[in-house]
């Protein structure tokens, strides 16, 4: 049974392993559609009311930058991964997959709902 299915070429992952050596197709194209992204919170409600919409991946780099700059002096180079995180819609966004935004040196600090 798959783990997960890339919805870009149909590849199913049999193991975590695997979704993670195959997250570079994932995270290729850039999206056509705005990207929306929220804050790690505890609470949902509160996570839901940071939402943006962001461009494409240079957008979403830069708003991680913004975000850990208070913690961070002086504002260092942002890398980050995505970790497919909820691969089924969840009802409390409606959003079809959520992935785990972690940031290099950081830890995790968002969700995003499209692997860019």
């Amino acid at each position: 049974m798959a783990v997960w299915t890339c919805r870009i070429c149909g590849f199913a992952a049999d193991s975590l392993r695997e979704v993670a050596e195959h997250l570079p197709c994932s995270a290729a194209p850039t999206p056509t559609r705005l990207v929306r992204f929220r804050e790690r919170r505890d609470r949902i409600e509160d996570s839901l009311k940071t939402l943006v919409e962001l461009k494409d991946r240079a957008a979403l780099v830069e708003h991680c930058r913004r975000l850990i700059a208070a913690y961070s002096t002086p504002a260092t180079a942002v890398t980050f991964s995505l970790v497919p995180y909820d691969l089924a819609t969840d009802p409390a966004t409606g959003w079809a997959s959520t992935y785990l935004v972690m940031v290099s040196g950081y830890g995790p600090i968002g969700y995003t709902d499209a692997p860019v």
